[in-house]
């Protein structure tokens, strides 16, 4: 019992007879769910800035190559 009570997430079940997993599985509450979905969109959003922005970077960097080009040859 005082595993039990000092490791409230692990199954007695687990612990007394070897059935079953033994971490208690706890689903998360509604405010739980609330922020992992606020992060996963805030996390999608970032994401998106960032490929936004590779593509900016890849479009000057050709575009700085082909002035360089330009005033190589002048």
């Amino acid at each position: 019992m005082s595993v039990l009570y000092a490791f409230p997430e692990i199954s007695a079940e687990w612990l007394m007879r070897g059935n079953g997993d033994m971490i208690i599985k706890t689903q998360p509450n509604s405010a739980e769910l609330e922020r992992i979905n606020k992060l996963v969109d805030t996390i999608a959003t970032l994401q998106d800035t960032i490929n936004l922005k590779n593509e900016t970077i890849a479009v000057l960097t050709e575009r700085n190559k082909q002035l360089e080009a330009q005033l190589s040859t002048k």
